[in-house]
């Protein structure tokens, strides 16, 4: 049974660092679509020309996974507190504003923790089938099948 969540989707605070808190919307599939969509690019425009040195895959799936927080940060955050510009006074949060607040790895992490797992759980949650009864797969039925043959076939071979 598919079980909806009826409780409002008002913005809650987080506490990113300590003493600054950041307030967010809750993930939504538009916004999940949209991140997707950003870290799709970000990997495509990382992949080598015909005259460029190739980039490692590894590296380049740490981009998009990177613009993929990134981007659900810049269509969260809705506001904070604790940060400011470089004279101290409370800034803006714009795009261009949480794209460098989320260039601190410990902002970054925090808010990939607190914020953009908790959703893709939620969202794998709903999405997942339910698991077989025995618990079993066919990859595993398959190798099971395939060690039996084999175990037979030992039994039959000649030993002279």
């Amino acid at each position: 049974m598919l079980k909806l969540k009826t409780s409002s989707a008002e913005p809650f605070w987080l506490e990113i660092l300590p003493g600054q808190k950041t307030q967010f919307k809750p993930v939504t599939m538009a916004m999940i679509l949209v991140a997707r969509e950003s870290a799709a690019r970000t990997m495509i425009d990382m992949m080598p020309t015909f005259d460029g040195e190739p980039i490692p895959d590894a590296l380049a799936d740490a981009a998009g996974r990177v613009r993929f927080c990134v981007t659900l940060a810049q269509h969260g955050i809705v506001d904070w507190e604790g940060v400011g510009d470089e004279n101290g006074d409370k800034i803006a949060a714009t795009p261009d504003v949480i794209a460098e607040y989320m260039a601190n790895w410990r902002v970054f992490d925090a808010v990939q923790k607190l914020y953009v797992e908790p959703a893709l759980e939620e969202l794998a949650e709903k999405n997942v089938s339910a698991p077989l009864q025995r618990g079993t797969s066919r990859a595993k039925t398959a190798a099971r099948t395939i060690a039996k043959r084999a175990r037979r076939a030992a039994k039959n071979a000649r030993t002279s």
